[in-house]
C-alpha cells in the first residue's frame, strides 16, 4: 500500500472542490499506474454504431497491466469473446478504461483514467496467459480468448477528500 502525500498532489495552490470545499487535485502519472497494477476490475467505456447511431456502453472487465516492449509503454490487457460488443466495436476506436474507489464515510476517493486507441492483439490471440498472473482467468464464465489491449500514453487521475488521505486506499 503505497502513501499519498496530499500537498505532493495538491500542489502550492490547495485546491478545493467549488461546491464542497473538499480538498482535490490531479494524481501523478506514476501515482496512476501505480493504483492500475494494484487493482484487478475496470470499467471499460467505448461506442457502438447502429441504425440509429451512436451509443456508449461500459462494461466491467478485469485487466493487467503489462510491459509491452514492442511499443515502448505499458498496456492495459484484458479478455472478452471473439463475438461480444466490445470485440467487434473497440479494436481500432477510441476508448476509455476507469478505475475508482470511494468512501462515502470520509467523503474521499480517486479515480484514474487511461484514454486511447484500442488494439486487439493479434500476436497473444487465444494464447494461454502465463500461471500467476492476476487476469489470467477472467470472471466471467465461458472462454475469453481475444485479447485487448489499451496503451497507458494518456493515463489522468483525480483525487477528492475531507483531509483523511490515509483512508484513500491507495
Amino acid at each position: 500500500m503505497f502513501g499519498l502525500d496530499p500537498t505532493m498532489v495538491l500542489g502550492a495552490r490547495g485546491a478545493r472542490h467549488p461546491h464542497t470545499g473538499a480538498p482535490l487535485g490531479d494524481l501523478s502519472r506514476e501515482d496512476c499506474l501505480e493504483l492500475l497494477r494494484q487493482h484487478e476490475v475496470a470499467r471499460v467505456a467505448f461506442s457502438v454504431v447502429t441504425e440509429r447511431g451512436a451509443s456508449a456502453r461500459i462494461v466491467p472487465v478485469n485487466y493487467v497491466v503489462r510491459s509491452d516492449t514492442e511499443h515502448g509503454v505499458d498496456v492495459v490487457e484484458f479478455r472478452t469473446t471473439s463475438a461480444s460488443e466490445m470485440a467487434v466495436n473497440a479494436p481500432g476506436t477510441e476508448i476509455a478504461l476507469e478505475i475508482d474507489h470511494v468512501d462515502p464515510a470520509t467523503r474521499s476517493g480517486w479515480s484514474v483514467v487511461v484514454a486511447g486507441e484500442c488494439r486487439r492483439d493479434l500476436d497473444r490471440f487465444g494464447e494461454t496467459t502465463r500461471l500467476g498472473d492476476k487476469a489470467a482467468r477472467p470472471w466471467a464464465d465461458g472462454r475469453r480468448p481475444m485479447v485487448l489491449t489499451l496503451p497507458t500514453r494518456r493515463v489522468t487521475g483525480k483525487v477528492v477528500g475531507m483531509g483523511d488521505w490515509d483512508s484513500l486506499h491507495l
